[in-house]
């Protein structure tokens, strides 16, 4: 990211959008010749879980994974603006969405209860794999701090990408971190939780298996469907990244999106020696 800002302040680029850590968008937010533009953001990032395993595999444990993770913080602290707290893989206002979900709070004294409850020895230990991008492993130390207020000891195993994502899809892991990016229908949550998506059919690679979720995704009871996910939690849900575009002066017609689609580029706009 360093570098292709540096590229934006040489005018060797336009604009950057995307990828840019909240310091980096702080101070281009300061520089005269560059335009910031913000939306919140639809992008959904999450923790993957493998349900096979004997301890994830118990709500109460999972629950209290939710109540372990502060994350209305790390979306203050640590992301970039637009970004918020997320309840389910679309948005509120996405037409599928559910409004009556709220994020679940940080009690993580009431998440060392519920894994005593579950019957855990504490401290639980798990392992949280994610990729070697610098914000990434940032946000991953993050959880890990906070967990340990819970008895929870994270963990990290950081891969390059292409290791990282292939551990995914095979099911080589017990925690991860990962992003959908550009979900526009719930045909996802068939996808990601549904029984008969396991992979190869699908992409339940936590082999999650509900049948109470079953029938409401087959009557597309999507108010449901949401309701039931957010109360089981095969995935915990983190936030919806916020969108950001740095534009160089004179560059108009590019806003920030809530995908982070580039859609804009059709109506850009260039103002070069007070012609355009």
């Amino acid at each position: 990211p360093t570098v292709r800002v540096l590229k934006l302040m040489h005018s060797e680029v336009d604009i950057l959008q995307g990828d840019l850590p909240p310091e980096l968008v702080s101070y281009l937010n300061k520089q005269s010749e560059v335009k910031i533009s913000v939306s919140e953001g639809a992008n959904y990032s999450y923790l993957g879980l493998n349900l096979q395993d004997q301890t994830l595999r118990m709500p109460l444990v999972r629950q209290a994974l939710a109540y372990a993770i502060d994350t209305q913080k790390i979306v203050r602290y640590c992301l970039v603006p637009g970004s918020r707290a997320a309840t389910a893989i679309l948005p509120p206002q996405h037409w599928a969405g559910n409004a009556q979900l709220t994020p679940y709070p940080y009690r993580p004294e009431y998440a060392k209860t519920l894994l005593k409850q579950a019957g855990v020895e504490l401290p639980l230990r798990l392992e949280y794999k994610t990729s070697s991008d610098p914000q990434r492993l940032r946000l991953a130390t993050m959880l890990q701090a906070q967990m340990r207020a819970a008895g929870i000891q994270l963990d990290i195993k950081s891969h390059d990408w292409g290791t990282f994502f292939g551990d995914i899809q095979q099911g080589h892991f017990q925690i991860y971190g990962l992003t959908w990016v550009g979900i526009k229908t719930p045909d996802i949550y068939d996808k990601a939780f549904a029984t008969w998506a396991i992979p190869p059919q699908g992409f339940n690679r936590g082999h999650y298996q509900d049948d109470a979720l079953d029938k409401l995704l087959q009557q597309r009871d999507w108010p449901a469907v949401t309701q039931r996910i957010h109360q089981q939690l095969p995935y915990i849900p983190l936030w919806y990244e916020g969108q950001v575009v740095a534009l160089r002066d004179g560059v108009e017609g590019f806003h920030a999106n809530l995908d982070g689609n580039w859609d804009d580029l059709a109506k850009v706009k260039k103002q070069m020696n007070g012609s355009n």
